[in-house]
């Protein structure tokens, strides 16, 4: 692994055992969304929704970060400093909660397109009390210029709100012109459907990524000149080994 810039993502994010108060309080709020039944209107921008209306323990369960992607995306934010974090696709904030536990000082946006997650969302926002964080209500399309314009440049993003593979490549091409010098994209789900897979591995080679992880379940590409040789790497955490490889 020639890249300094991989190996300390590969030391500091995926094999990092280490553990932060913040996961606690984060997992403590979700214990209490899985118990909640309120229904929430079928208002839905992305792809994947199965069902017209769903509860919110039902989002908790299937649609909010599982606990290991949120302690990546906490270490990632963490060794990455960024100034400024946006986020497509909030739900009920549980990922938004471990990007800022990780980078306590950073302006964070996000966008969602249903109402009532949107306001749950910066509720337990509101309640970690986040730095500067506010979550737009409506589709990626409408509401990515004001949140670009209110951030500047982008330090740090995380994609998951729309699996489609034109949707994707669109929001990738969109987001290029605001972001920083040496910034981190971070896109869910890439192998959720071939057209997801092949998203990824366009945006991969774009040739403003200078380093591309795949880690089965994200994508991480990184940007700046500082990457001389571009690179792209395929990195499972540990953990995930013995389950990616078949074995459990």
């Amino acid at each position: 692994m020639h890249s300094p810039t991989a190996y300390r993502f590969a030391a500091r994010v995926l094999e990092d055992r280490r553990w932060y108060y913040r996961f606690d309080e984060v997992e403590a709020l979700r214990k209490k969304l899985l118990k909640d039944q309120s229904e929430l209107p079928p208002t839905d921008f992305g792809a994947g929704s199965k069902t017209p209306k769903r509860r919110i323990a039902e989002v908790a369960r299937h649609a909010a970060a599982p606990p290991a992607l949120g302690r990546m995306l906490f270490r990632t934010a963490l060794l990455q400093r960024p100034r400024t974090i946006l986020e497509l696709g909030t739900s009920l904030g549980i990922s938004a909660l471990y990007l800022t536990g990780g980078a306590l000082q950073a302006r964070f946006r996000s966008i969602e397109g249903n109402p009532l997650l949107a306001q749950r969302a910066q509720a337990h926002l509101d309640a970690f009390k986040v730095h500067d964080a506010k979550v737009f209500c409506g589709a990626f399309r409408q509401m990515l210029p004001a949140a670009c314009a209110e951030l500047g440049k982008i330090d740090l993003a995380y994609i998951d709100g729309d699996h489609r593979y034109e949707a994707t490549l669109e929001l990738f091409e969109n987001l290029l012109p605001h972001l920083s010098e040496n910034a981190l994209l971070i896109f869910d789900d890439i192998h959720w459907s071939p057209g997801m897979s092949r998203a990824w591995e366009t945006i991969a080679r774009h040739p403003q990524v200078r380093l591309s992880i795949d880690t089965f379940r994200a994508g991480f590409a990184f940007f700046g000149q500082h990457l001389r040789v571009k690179q792209h790497l395929a990195l499972v955490p540990r953990v995930w080994k013995p389950w990616r490889m078949g074995f459990l």
